[in-house]
């Protein structure tokens, strides 16, 4: 759990700085899109709503139509979810915390595989 704590410190603290990481989900729903994040990390049971594209499989937390393809979106009660199953099917890492931390107040963070422009 220390190394998981180092780990999640650091993560946060090269979001804050600009670094190779985000976090909240608009912070992680576009690096998930873009196929960036190397390793997710998600606060407890932390969930909230948003769609799905029916088309390219983007996520995000709400619209009719994909802003990508123009397909119909579908409501998802827990977009967290299918940012976790993104993440591992694109080889990326997923550690879900069970204590208090430093993501409590965003639920969700990631280190990113490239740094964002």
């Amino acid at each position: 759990a220390h190394a998981q704590a180092s780990r999640l410190r650091e993560g946060v603290s090269a979001a804050e700085s600009g670094g190779p990481a985000v976090t909240g989900t608009l912070g992680v729903l576009p690096a998930v899109n873009a196929g960036d994040i190397a390793h997710l990390v998600v606060a407890g049971s932390f969930t909230k709503p948003g769609v799905v594209c029916s088309g390219c499989g983007l996520l995000a937390r709400s619209g009719a139509g994909c802003p990508s393809c123009g397909q119909a979106t579908r409501e998802v009660d827990d977009v967290v979810g299918e940012v976790v199953e993104a993440v591992l099917a694109g080889g990326g890492k997923v550690t879900h915390t069970r204590f208090a931390s430093l993501l409590d107040t965003d639920g969700i963070g990631a280190l990113l595989r490239f740094a964002l422009p």
